[in-house]
């Protein structure tokens, strides 16, 4: 019964997602009629003998017959006529589901029942039954699988909630059939076991996040904290990264408190930037009087960008922003879903604040930023002076350092040489010269061969213009870098303002992972100037999430919190209170059973011990608890009564270990 059971549950899992009500309970419906089908007829005579090879035909043929069996079904015109298109459909899945159930549990438990390792095809299967059903849920997709998902957050319930109890119950009927051979007495104290020690996964759940996608990982921008401090701790140039599988992963989700729509079409989120020049390759900043518009440490109040300033208040910032038309004032809540070194925030971010988390089980941390967006055309740049004035000399030469290479210099000049004598001066000319030439010759690729090289940039640059955001981007700051124009590489995420959808929430993935060349520009700051490779050798578009955009928006928005959703829909529907009550109650019953259960067996032993008094005073019954608890101290040591096996027979067998044993029997 304990297989037939765990066997059932796994094809009902399985079958969840792929068929209808009625096929799933078919699936399960077979499984158990195999598993006590095997019992009752490959076990004994005649059907014993049966080769194995001949057993594994069977419950293929059985599969694939009706799997043939549906389709015929599905495809006759009569029957629909008779029965209806929608009843035809579901007796067609019953007979597949049915059949896939019944063979493919014939030969799992007639294998096993055979063969002592084929015992692990049964595991396997429970496995990955559980494994493949819910794997839409990895890599933070929380409203997925959509039947999971779609029932739980009509009903008021957190679907980490249900997929936390099935992980449970996966791990329940593998323990089960491990255990289930040589410890059927004990099962239901493994059990019980096992159950309690399930509630620290939710513990686990709270301290640990999801592993941090590859993408983001090489940009520096995910992993422990790093608090701005200088030191690169990887090469960002990483060869041969065309991983799509984590490319969707969330990251982060942004909550719009102002309305802002980018006049280039993409959000940019810039987190930390490469600006010194290392002697090998662009580093973060070491000195403290570079890069000072960075918020390099997470908000314990509220942190101003410009070190030593003093913070300005979002009315303050909302006047200044209001006298300058080329910048917008925006505020934006910012709930990271996985452990990032630095805050990032809508560039140009000004200063941030911490604010309560609404959930922690999902962010990691939650901030404020207040953010004097671009809200300028590239023509602004134009007759613009490339530097700040006011930077120390030391800081001035910081922003133009550049490898030794000549042939950066060359290929500068070569590019801006054909401007119009009006423009040939121009520092953002230059800029628009050099982006120009990387769009039309760079080719966007994951896949390159230029880690290696002692100067990726140049490796990238004067070779096959072949690669990803990282080389485009330093290449394009040393080309800036070598006309005087001071440059640095930012790294963040860029999300297309398209994948807001109109909504106040828009989602981060790791797909949107990026870095890019800015150039300071006087009277404008650090201005973005993205090269965009016209020809791509991968697809790096992403797909709408919007419900997974909406639904972590409404958990991290203060004013309509996820918690407030979920108890407005347990007040329409009844069943979230009933079934979150009766949880509490077989939780409470099932710890209240092991402990009476514990209670008993020392209270025995106890007994067994002496219990001097009462045994005195009960002189008639004290033999048998004493002898009830000397058997729970044998079991303790694996030795038991076998099927058949006398009391008298089983004292002498343990005499050797229990010498009192056999008198007291």
């Amino acid at each position: 019964m304990l297989r037939a059971l765990i066997l059932a549950s796994s094809f009902w899992v399985f079958s969840l997602p792929l068929t209808v009500a009625a096929g799933s309970v078919a699936a399960a419906l077979g499984a158990v009629l195999a598993v006590y089908g095997v019992s009752r007829t490959l076990q004994r005579p005649p059907f014993a003998g049966l080769r194995s090879g001949i057993i594994l035909a069977a419950a293929v043929a059985i599969a694939v017959g009706g799997l043939l069996a549906g389709r015929l079904l599905s495809a006759s015109a009569g029957l629909a006529g008779l029965l209806g298109p929608i009843h035809l459909f579901q007796l067609a899945e019953t007979v597949t589901w049915f059949a896939i159930g019944f063979g493919l549990s014939i030969g799992l438990r007639g294998l096993a029942s055979r063969h002592s390792t084929a015992g692990l095809l049964e595991i396997l299967w429970v496995a990955a039954a559980f494994v493949m059903a819910l794997a839409a849920h990895r890599n933070g997709m929380i409203h997925r699988p959509f039947f999971i998902g779609d029932f739980a957050l009509m009903r008021g319930l957190d679907p980490s909630h249900i997929l936390m109890g099935a992980g449970c119950a996966a791990v329940l009927g593998l323990s089960a059939l491990l255990l289930g051979e040589t410890s059927r007495r004990r099962l239901p104290y493994h059990f019980a076991v096992l159950a309690l020690l399930c509630l620290p996964l939710l513990v686990y759940i709270r301290l640990f996040s999801l592993p941090a996608p590859r993408l983001t990982e090489e940009l520096n921008l995910t992993g422990a904290e790093r608090g701005g401090g200088p030191g690169q701790e990887q090469n960002p140039f990483i060869d041969g990264n065309n991983e799509s599988e984590s490319r969707q992963t969330p990251v982060a989700v942004v909550v719009f408190r102002d309305d802002y729509e980018p006049l280039s079409g993409t959000y940019y989120f810039r987190e930390s930037a490469y600006s010194r020049f290392n002697g090998v390759r662009l580093d973060f900043a070491g000195r403290e009087d570079m890069d000072q518009d960075l918020i390099k440490d997470y908000p314990q109040a509220r942190l101003d960008a410009a070190a030593g300033t003093e913070a300005r208040t979002e009315a303050d910032a909302k006047v200044e922003s209001e006298a300058s038309s080329d910048t917008h004032p925006v505020r934006t809540t910012v709930g990271m879903l996985i452990p990032h070194r630095n805050p990032f925030g809508l560039s140009d971010p000004v200063a941030m604040q911490a604010v309560p988390n609404p959930n922690t089980l999902r962010f990691k941390r939650t901030y404020d930023v207040y953010s004097e967006a671009p809200h300028y055309d590239f023509n602004h740049l134009l007759g613009r002076r490339a530097g700040d004035p006011r930077w120390p000399t030391a800081v001035q030469e910081e922003y133009l350092k550049l490898p030794g290479d000549p042939r950066y210099r060359r290929l500068a000049e070569e590019l801006t040489a054909d401007l119009r004598p009006a423009y040939a001066e121009d520092p953002f000319a230059k800029v628009w010269s050099i982006k120009n030439y990387l769009d039309e010759n760079g080719i966007y690729s994951l896949e390159n061969v230029h880690a290696a090289a002692a100067d990726p940039a140049a490796s990238f640059l004067f070779g096959d213009l072949t690669g990803y955001c990282t080389h485009f981007a330093f290449a394009a700051v040393y080309l800036y870098r070598s006309l005087g124009i001071p440059a640095r590489v930012a790294i963040g995420y860029s999300v297309p303002a398209r994948e807001r959808a109109g909504g106040s929430a828009l989602l981060v993935r790791a797909v949107h992972a990026h870095a890019w060349p800015e150039i300071y520009f006087e009277g404008v700051g650090w201005a973005i100037v993205d090269p965009a490779p016209q020809r791509s050798l991968v697809d790096m578009s992403t797909a709408p999430m919007d419900s997974l955009q909406q639904l972590l928006g409404d958990m991290l928005r203060g004013d309509a919190s996820f918690a407030e959703f979920l108890e407005s829909q347990r007040g329409g529907a009844g069943f979230a209170a009933y079934w979150r009550a009766l949880q509490q109650g077989l939780a409470a019953a099932l710890l209240l059973a092991l402990l009476l259960s514990y209670g008993v067996k020392w209270y025995r032993q106890w007994l067994a011990r002496g219990g001097a008094a009462w045994g005195e005073a009960n002189r008639a019954g004290a033999y048998l608890y004493a002898y009830r608890g000397v058997l729970d101290y044998l079991a303790g040591f694996g030795l038991r009564r076998q099927y058949g096996e006398s009391r008298e027979g089983f004292a002498r067998r343990v005499a050797a270990l229990s010498p009192s044993f056999p008198t007291l029997t």
